[in-house]
């Protein structure tokens, strides 16, 4: 951090300086007492992610808070879907998308749970 450029306080734990933004710590990973935020972070199950992809690909990114890529694949499906009922276009690349995005899913938790 540049001297004369800090604008925060003391983690709690280890006493390293902090940003007034930081919820954590980026020396030990403490939470800061009083952050901005009073909710506590949501757990994210990897088993759910993975059942909610299973019934429509990209409900489990959504569950995971990754919009970007369950929007994504949701819009990807329904295209598929539409072309391969009209179009009779293979299903196998919807087919490889869903296996794609419940396998994903699980790994979306995980980042989810990196980003604190």
């Amino acid at each position: 951090m540049q001297e004369g450029s800090w604008n925060g306080d003391a983690c709690p734990r280890c006493g390293n300086a902090m940003q007034r933004e930081d919820r954590y710590c980026h020396h030990c990973g403490a939470e800061r007492h009083h952050a901005t935020s009073s909710r506590p972070m949501a757990v994210k199950s990897a088993t759910a992610a993975v059942l909610l992809s299973i019934m429509l690909p990209g409900l489990g990114h959504l569950y995971a808070e990754d919009r970007n890529t369950g929007i994504m694949l949701i819009a990807a499906t329904v295209v598929l879907a539409v072309l391969g009922v009209l179009l009779l276009v293979p299903l196998l690349v919807l087919l490889v998308i869903w296996l794609w995005g419940m396998l994903d899913a699980a790994r979306a938790t995980e980042r989810f749970h990196a980003r604190g």
